[in-house]
């Protein structure tokens, strides 16, 4: 269970490196900053277990952070997955982090029962 926390620098306009830690799902949250937005990659349960990214963009972030955390979110996970070789199997948008509860990722990492159906021919229809 490992994060990594991720920060624009918006003067620069360079991405910077918040933190590296071993939280949980139940801890995650408060290893996010709170009042600056952030993009976080958490590895769920065991080594080898898909990423999740998280992006996060409080409502009292200013308006220059928040259009440049929109305009580089996409390229932040272009560049986690070709440059970095990081597989990025969900991704979850939150306000705050306290939005990103144990119960939020353990849903997104649920597996969907899929119930298949055979095609059903339709009926011919009756003479009246």
């Amino acid at each position: 269970m490992l994060t990594w926390v991720q920060k624009l620098d918006v003067v620069n306009e360079r991405l910077l490196l918040a933190s590296v830690s071993s939280a949980t799902s139940a801890t995650l949250a408060t290893e996010i900053e709170a009042t600056e937005p952030r993009f976080s990659f958490y590895r769920h349960t065991a080594p080898d277990a898909p990423i999740l990214f998280i992006s996060t963009c409080p409502s009292s972030s200013k308006i220059k952070e928040r259009m440049l955390y929109a305009a580089s979110r996409g390229i932040v996970i272009q560049i986690a997955q070709n440059e970095a070789g990081i597989t990025i199997a969900k991704r979850i948008e939150a306000t705050n982090p306290d939005e990103v509860t144990a119960q939020t990722i353990e849903d997104e990492f649920k597996q969907q029962a899929e119930t298949k159906t055979a095609f059903a021919r339709p009926k011919r229809p009756g003479k009246r």
